[in-house]
């Protein structure tokens, strides 16, 4: 950048004028312009982004489209977003969906990002992925809170998406808006768009402190009367006061540096309390080598809550596996295969050392989007685990497989199999399911109201037979109302058949190929006048279900929240009693003192057992065992003998399971991992 540019950016706060003055200092010619526009947003420059970015705007010169990945990235500020939208050169709402499969930015920022699309495309601006963007705006309709910042224009979207089932979500949560109220928003939002960049932006400079997070002061604080810091002698509202005010408007999370200062060697400043109010950008240019070792776990979550992949997968890989970032490694796979980055699951399992061991170990989900660009593969590892859950027949087996493929790009695959499984599950999990079923059924723009839903309402009438009266009866006016809508699907799917079969109908051969006779226009016309008729009845019923269904799922959550207040004192007598009679089984504590370094020796199929067991069990009986060979001090902490047989010990892992082993002088001898409520049994076998 040129140093006058330079120069000025650091000596003016952001305002209309000043922009308007940066603006006639810009390069004439449109390629210079370009690279000068893309320095900033290489090296995350806020400050300068925003002067070259909205002097460009403010005199109509060429910004392309593809720099709002690099804006969104720094500064998501919706604001900024509604003034650049409009102005941008080239298909904008592909670049600004690109920015958001990147990273996540909060409920605010998709509500208007999701308007500004649904408004390009309903002004005629040019196409947009409307599936992905019906998707999207589903889910967030189903979610945001009526209070939060932007939910108005959540109202707005059903009528410039033209989607029915967008509509039915908007008006059960919302309630129905004038199609008046929605015309006069969108008209209000759009006259700000269209406003020049100097008209939005404030008239004269704010002289505050930078906001959003926890901010600490870039300049010491200073009496205006007292002697200026610099050593000129004079008083400090004669000196340096304006350049420290500007300099203040700047400040970060750092003591003492602006917020451009502060993304250099940020990592020394980072610990894992402050880690947890980083923003995207300050993640993004953090150097994972730097970070202190007790604040990885953290940072890598963080990147996997603002979805921030491939910084998290590159991050990795310059850091290499190693068993300290097992737990961060899990925590992004995991997000990254629940939101479609197979791309990013497959690199994860190839930085580990035997890619292949591990590609079997992990979840079923996890395998399927480690071989998504393998088509032989991934038919090969679907066949296997349906061919294993259906040999195993667990209906734990068969959940498992149907949410990995509702999160998978077999969705539709996994919606089918939903209905098998949803009336086998238990109650609980069967509506975590149908809200995987529903959501899946978002994103791929269906109707979220089908068989599924059918089958759910009947597994809360089987639930609610053995309940009082007023759920019974609740359940009953459910359940005449789902054949209320049942019927009338059935009436609106004949009616629609009969019209394309009457609209099919062969013509007269000397009749016109546009012309239909007069008497089957009418009819259609009277048929057609049907459908819209039971297209609004079905809309209603549709509504008074889902508040019935509301109402029940109360009733229910009321009556469980009464039983468990209920069952509270005899589940606790309950472990009372099994940790006594378990008590009665082992030997007093005792001080086992230093220990030496031990090599570990397992019984045979020890690995199956591992392999049956909860992943988080299995690790952290791993885990206890490499403490108690290398001969750490705490892992010996609450071991004891077991009674019937002294050289047997006893450790617990978790709540529910128990580790027995002996100690000999050169190794661990592990017996076995069990239930606790199996201690009793196996000890009878080890006598």
């Amino acid at each position: 950048m040129r140093q006058d540019l330079r120069d000025f950016i650091d000596s003016h706060a952001q305002s209309r004028g000043n922009f308007q003055q940066f603006a006639l200092m810009l390069p004439t010619d449109d390629a210079e312009l370009d690279a000068l526009i893309a320095e900033p947003l290489q090296t995350y420059d806020k400050s300068a982004m925003a002067f070259t970015i909205l002097g460009a705007l403010g005199t109509n010169r060429k910004v392309d489209a593809r720099h709002i990945e690099g804006i969104i990235l720094m500064t998501a500020e919706v604001n900024f977003l509604e003034n650049i939208f409009f102005k941008l050169h080239g298909d904008v709402p592909k670049y600004l969906l690109a920015v958001m499969r990147r990273a996540e930015f909060g409920h605010t920022f998709e509500v208007y990002a999701l308007f500004l699309m649904a408004l390009w495309n309903f002004e005629g601006r040019g196409e947009i992925e409307r599936k992905e963007i019906i998707g999207r705006a589903r889910i967030l309709m189903r979610t945001i809170e009526a209070t939060r910042d932007g939910s108005g224009l959540v109202l707005s979207l059903p009528y410039l998406l033209k989607d029915d089932v967008l509509r039915e979500i908007c008006e059960e949560r919302f309630g129905v808006t004038p199609e008046e109220k929605t015309k006069e928003l969108i008209q209000a939002r759009l006259k700000i768009c269209n406003q020049t960049s100097f008209e939005v932006a404030v008239e004269e400079p704010q002289h505050k402190v930078a906001t959003g997070r926890t901010m600490h002061r870039a300049v010491a604080r200073v009496g205006r009367n007292e002697p200026c810091p610099c050593g000129s002698g004079k008083k400090y509202k004669h000196c340096c006061i304006e350049a420290d005010n500007l300099r203040l408007q700047k400040s970060s999370s750092v003591p003492g540096r602006t917020h451009r200062e502060s993304l250099q060697d940020a990592e020394r400043f980072l610990t894992p309390t402050r880690v947890e109010h980083t923003s995207l950008i300050e993640l993004i240019v953090y150097d994972p080598t730097k970070i202190p070792k007790d604040t990885l776990k953290p940072y890598f979550i963080r990147l996997a809550v603002f979805r921030l992949f491939e910084k998290a997968a590159d991050s990795l890989e310059k850091l290499g596996f190693s068993p300290e970032l097992e737990d961060s490694w899990d925590a992004v796979i995991l997000l990254a295969n629940r939101s479609g980055r197979y791309d990013i699951v497959h690199r994860l399992v190839q930085m580990r050392k035997d890619p292949d061991v591990v590609e079997k170990d992990i979840w079923f989900g996890f395998r399927l989007a480690n071989a998504d660009k393998d088509p032989a593969k991934f038919i090969e590892i679907l066949d296997g685990h349906t061919t294993l859950a259906v040999t195993e027949n667990t209906i734990n087996g068969l959940h498992g497989i149907t949410s990995a493929l509702l999160n998978s790009k077999l969705k539709a695959l996994g919606i089918l199999l939903a209905r098998g499984v949803i009336p086998l599950d238990p109650l609980k999990e069967a509506k975590a399911l149908y809200q995987e079923v529903v959501r899946a059924r978002d994103l791929l723009a269906l109707p979220p109201d089908d068989i599924d839903s059918d089958i759910m309402d009947e597994r809360l009438r089987q639930e609610s037979a053995k309940d009082p009266d007023s759920l019974r009866e609740a359940q009953e006016k459910l359940g005449n109302k789902a054949k209320e809508v049942r019927e009338l699907k059935e009436s609106l799917h004949q009616l629609q058949r009969e019209i394309e079969i009457r609209e099919k109908r062969e013509k007269p051969a000397d009749a016109p190929a546009n012309v239909i006779p007069l008497m089957d226009e009418r009819a259609l016309a009277e048929l057609r006048d049907k459908v819209e008729t039971l297209k609004s009845d079905l809309k209603d019923r549709h509504n008074e279900r889902n508040e019935l269904r509301r109402e029940l799922e109360k009733t229910q959550t009321d009556l469980e929240e009464l039983r468990q207040k209920a069952e509270v004192p005899d589940h606790a007598d309950h472990d009372k009693a099994s940790e006594d009679k378990e008590a009665d089984l082992l030997m007093p504590e005792e001080t086992l003192g230093q220990q030496p370094v031990r090599l570990i020796e397992f019984p045979k199929k020890f690995e199956e057992r591992l392999a049956s067991l909860p992943r988080h069990v299995a690790r952290n009986t791993m885990k206890t065992l490499g403490e108690l060979a290398s001969g750490e001090p705490s892992a010996f902490v609450g071991v004891v003998r077991l009674k019937a047989c002294p050289a047997t010990m006893r450790q617990r892992i978790g709540s529910d399971f128990r580790l027995l082993f002996r100690l000999f002088a050169d190794r661990v001898q592990v017996v076995d991992l069990i239930n606790r409520r199996d201690l009793d049994r196996r000890i009878k076998t080890l006598v």
